[in-house]
């Protein structure tokens, strides 16, 4: 594969990168070079993949699709791989909840080529947060987004939390909800509204970090 993609390099002025592959893999030299126009990753797209991706890289539909890892350099950015197989009868899962993105958002960001959530496409957005509520318990935004470039396409509308850290610890951003829009034409606008539950992001207590200096007293 690295051959191919000299060779590709020496033969082309520009090349287009399909990783059409079942995981995060290295994209450090893809990034870092100036013939490579874009990098595309379908990621296990079944017997259709073919169709699919002939069809976005044709222009034919928008590729609205956004990552679901976070693509670092080298394997050694990954905590995981500390401990990965170091026995051959368990996995020692060291990460706590720093799992995925949480990891490199919270101690590593530097590590990160492309981030978790990220994805281009054919168009450019403009996104305006126009109002956001809080009942207490729920967080509800209202969003307006508008196409502002010059061909139709769809966009992805995430929203992150910064909890406080507290005695448990939390991740320094963790994704609370997203949407995506219909396809929009150049110059379109269409409203979103964004609602999640702040409950879903407490902290369970299974270590009694908590409640282990508190006692009950009955007379």
């Amino acid at each position: 594969e690295q051959v191919l993609f000299d060779q590709l390099k020496r033969d082309f002025v520009k090349v287009l990168v399909v990783l059409n592959v079942c995981g995060p893999v290295s994209v450090g030299q893809f990034q870092d070079c100036d013939q490579v126009g874009a990098i595309l990753y379908p990621m296990l797209g079944g017997s259709y993949a073919g169709e699919a991706i002939l069809d976005i890289l044709l222009g034919r539909r928008y590729p609205s699709g956004r990552l679901v890892d976070t693509l670092a350099d080298r394997i050694e950015d990954y905590p995981s791989t500390a401990t990965f197989r170091e026995s051959e009868d368990f996995v020692n899962y060291e990460e706590d909840i720093f799992v995925g993105y949480r990891y490199f958002e919270s101690f590593a960001p530097e590590k990160v080529v492309y981030p978790f959530g990220y994805g281009l496409g054919y168009t450019d957005f403009s996104v305006t947060c126009e109002k956001a509520t809080f009942n207490g318990r729920y967080v509800t935004m209202s969003v307006e987004v508008k196409n502002i470039g010059k061909r139709p396409g769809k966009e992805v509308i995430q929203a992150y939390l910064t909890a406080p850290q507290g005695v448990l610890g939390k991740a320094a951003k963790v994704l609370t909800t997203f949407k995506k829009t219909r396809e929009l034409s150049s110059g379109e606008k269409t409203n979103l509204t964004l609602r999640f539950d702040l409950w879903d992001f407490a902290s369970y207590d299974d270590t009694g970090a908590i409640t282990r200096n508190f006692h009950v007293t009955v007379n």
